[in-house]
């Protein structure tokens, strides 16, 4: 978890990806943020960007995970009663900052040895039907 303070950022009316420096997270101290996709965002344009932060962690294809990825995964839950072989489970979702820890979907933790086989399938800026999905269910 090296990149547990690496950051990146969608501006929502330029619809680009913008990525700031890791070790100040893109913010400088004038009152801009300098990111890497040739234009500095001033800070009265701070509403248009998402920042997200990276977990630190990557998925099966080495491709580092952030806040706001739509990931699929294997999960081992506890066996129920009714049926003790069944606790395998294939969840997709996306991830999310949450009371001190990344989370995945309805609230499963991102790291462990519970879950596995973590893959990117998108992030809720380029794939907002995944978003959609996920506010249907809910």
């Amino acid at each position: 978890m090296s990149n547990r303070f690496k950051f990146r950022a969608y501006h929502t009316k330029r619809k680009e990806w913008c990525f700031g420096y890791e070790k100040l997270g893109g913010f400088s101290l004038f009152g801009e943020v300098t990111i890497g996709c040739g234009f500095d965002v001033p800070i009265l344009e701070l509403k248009h960007l998402n920042i997200m932060q990276s977990t630190g962690l990557k998925d099966k294809n080495g491709v580092e995970i952030f806040e706001g990825d739509w990931v699929t995964a294997f999960i081992e839950t506890p066996p129920s009663y009714s049926n003790p072989d069944d606790n395998i489970h294939l969840i997709q979702g996306r991830v999310f900052f949450d009371v001190g820890c990344f989370l995945l979907g309805n609230g499963n933790y991102l790291d462990g040895d519970h879950i596995w086989d973590l893959e990117i399938i998108g992030n809720i800026h380029e794939n907002p039907e995944l978003l959609e999905r996920e506010q249907a269910r809910a």
